[in-house]
C-alpha cells in the first residue's frame, strides 16, 4: 500500500505560506528548478537580443544570485543551495574580466 502525503495547503493564508508549503512538499525542488528556469529564460533573453555570451552569463548568474539570496533570507532554500549561483557569478565575473575572446 502507497502512502501519500495530503497535506492541506489550503489552511494558508498568504502566497508565501503556500508556496513554502509546496516547496516544502516537494522536498526543496520547486526553488532550485525555479531558479534553474529562471536562470535558462534570462540567458536566452539575453543572448536573443545581441547580448555577447559571457555578459549574458554574467549577468544571468547576477540576478539568480540576488534571487537565491533572498530565497535563503526567506527559508525557501538552504545554505547550500544558495552558494552554488553565487560561484557561478564569481566564475563567470573571472571569465568575463579575463577570459579572451
Amino acid at each position: 500500500m502507497v502512502i501519500y502525503n495530503v497535506t492541506n495547503v489550503d489552511t494558508a493564508l498568504n502566497p508565501y505560506e503556500t508556496f513554502k508549503a509546496v516547496n516544502d512538499l516537494s522536498g526543496g525542488l520547486m526553488c532550485i528548478l525555479i531558479l534553474t528556469a529562471a536562470y535558462l529564460i534570462i540567458l536566452i533573453t539575453m543572448k536573443l537580443a545581441g547580448a555577447e555570451t559571457k555578459a549574458a552569463i554574467l549577468v544571468s548568474s547576477a540576478i539568480i544570485s540576488l534571487v537565491a539570496t533572498l530565497m535563503f533570507f526567506a527559508e525557501l532554500i538552504t545554505g547550500t543551495v544558495v552558494i552554488i549561483p553565487i560561484i557561478m557569478l564569481f566564475i563567470s565575473l573571472f571569465a568575463y574580466k579575463f577570459g579572451g575572446d
